[in-house]
Order: structure tokens, then sequence, then C-alpha cells
């Protein structure tokens, strides 16, 4: 069985520091003193779990993890130096090397015999991203170079036979 969760469904809400948040399945919490929490940018817009500068989320899975997709992007203050790196990574010129190429969030997948740490896929316009599985946590850092608006999970359990 697949299980999803879109957080357009969900009330704009601060993540409170270490305060969980519950959903089928699934329970969130910030780990970080950093603005994480549920927002839309108006109210025509869905809900959005929104990562902020320098924050951290933790995503716990109630149930071992096979397949995970995220679907995200990441935003920078307009006319910040984030922004520029940001798109040029996106569209590399094929003769520009990426030096000094910062990542704008990191991806930490836990489980019982694994930690994997993996740069976060850069994207200005939502994209979805698939991860390894079995995994029971998520954690997703942020730098201080933009933010990530996280709008959907999609995960699948492992199957025990």
């Amino acid at each position: 069985m697949i299980y999803q969760k879109q957080f357009s469904d969900v009330r704009p809400q601060l993540l409170v520091h270490q305060q969980p948040w519950f959903a089928a399945g699934l329970n969130i919490r910030s780990r970080s003193t950093q603005y994480c929490g549920f927002q839309a940018e108006d109210e025509l817009s869905a809900t959005e779990l929104v990562i902020g500068k320098g924050g951290e989320v933790e995503i716990r899975f109630e149930r071992e993890v096979e397949r995970l997709t995220l679907e995200f992007y990441v935003a920078c203050e307009a006319g910040s130096p984030g922004m520029e790196v940001l798109l040029e990574i996106e569209r590399p010129d094929p003769d520009w090397p990426l030096r000094g190429c910062r990542h704008f969030h990191w991806l930490v997948l836990a489980g019982d015999d694994l930690k994997h740490h993996l740069p976060g896929r850069l994207a200005s316009q939502l994209v979805q991203q698939a991860l390894p599985g079995r995994i029971q946590r998520l954690y997703i850092t942020t730098s201080t170079a933009g933010q990530m608006h996280l709008c959907g999970l999609q995960w699948e359990p492992v199957r025990r036979n």
C-alpha cells in the first residue's frame, strides 16, 4: 500500500521546537529553533511545510519505509546571491565548473542499520525526488542560503511476509 500526505489540508501553524505534529503514519517535529512550520503564501495557496533558513525537521514514519518521494522546491530571497547560485546550478553552462557550489539543504536517511547523508536536490520549481528506502526517519536540514518548501510526501512501507 502506498501512503501519501499533501500538506494542502493542514491549518497554517508554527512547528514548536521538539513538539511533534501527527498525521496518519508519520509524525513531524522541528529540531531547531529556526522557523519551521506549515504556511500558505496567501489564502488561495496550498499549505506547505516550510523549513526556514538554518532549520531542521525530523519526519518519523510509523513503519519502516521501502520507497519515499518528496515533492518540494527551494526558495531564496529575491536578489540574494543564493538565488543566482540556485539558478546557475539548475541550468549550468557546460564550460563553467561548479566550483564553490553549495547545497541549500541536506537529507539524512536513518533506519536500524543505515544512516545515509545526501545533498538535497536543487529546484526553484516544484519537483519530486525519490529516495532510497529501508528508513524509519528522514532529517531535512537547510542552509542559511535558502528555505525548503515541502508540499507532499509519498511512501511505501516495507512489506512483511
